[in-house]
């Protein structure tokens, strides 16, 4: 959806559909059920409140887990906004968000290989908080 402001709750619930649309998309693909998996799930919450069927923690398939902090890095606005000149990017929101919308486990290895990294592509503005174990 190409719209500035809050959804309104049928155009949340359109936009929530597109990973019931990708999984249908790879139905016929049967070698790639694990992927189909991935996609359906990958907006799953590890506290069971994400959508489309409300699973939680590692009844999240390990894959979806990981596209979610993937998918929320990439398209965070405040990951967006939060580059440095540099070109760096603090995903606060990942951080903060462990073990609630996130596996902490995967955010924690997440964060600390891209820091491994031969030039850093992350800043973490908080990946204290909280942990819900």
């Amino acid at each position: 959806m190409n719209k500035s402001g809050p959804l309104n709750p049928d155009e949340w619930e359109t936009m929530k559909s597109h990973v019931k649309f990708g999984a249908k998309i790879l139905d016929p693909l049967t070698p790639l059920a694990r992927i189909r998996e991935m996609v359906l799930h990958h907006h799953e919450y590890f506290d069971g409140s994400g959508y489309p069927e409300a699973l939680a923690g590692e009844k999240i398939p390990l894959g979806a887990r990981i596209i979610a902090i993937a998918d929320a890095y990439d398209t965070s606005p405040a990951t967006a906004l939060t580059r440095s000149a540099q070109g760096r990017r603090r995903p606060g929101g990942t951080g903060t968000m462990r073990n609630a919308q996130f596996d902490g486990t995967i955010v924690e290895i997440f964060v600390r290989t891209l820091r491994a990294l031969p030039n850093p592509v992350i800043e973490v503005a908080t990946t204290t908080g909280p942990r819900n174990s």
